[in-house]
């Protein structure tokens, strides 16, 4: 585990799944799983990478009982749009939204 995947689970809580060209950090919440970011190396975002890694999430979730995965968007950043387009195109909707927070969610 890398020294950032400890950080993120003491400070946060939260779960990482790392590869060579990109991770996923995720929190398990009763019946869903939270993905709250996936970064992928600029190389390598069109190979995939990002969906293996929230597939890796969900079967994760999904063998400890979850149902839904949520996901959100900052939709000030710079990179807002491509993000809504990668959690639209894994087939994420949207639940809710207000100026800082889009809301995206599926069942898995």
């Amino acid at each position: 585990m890398s020294l950032y995947a400890q950080y993120v689970a003491e400070k946060d809580g939260m779960s990482v799944i790392e590869k060579e060209h990109g991770f996923a950090v995720f929190r398990i919440q009763s019946d869903s799983v939270y993905l709250r970011d996936i970064f992928v190396v600029e190389s390598k975002r069109k190979s995939h990478l990002a969906k293996e890694m929230a597939d890796e999430v969900a079967e994760i979730a999904r063998r400890k009982g979850c149902k839904f995965m949520t996901g959100t968007v900052n939709p000030n950043l710079p990179s807002a749009t491509k993000s809504i387009l990668v959690l639209a195109a894994y087939g994420m909707n949207l639940i809710s939204a207000n100026q800082d927070v889009l809301l995206f969610g599926k069942e898995i």
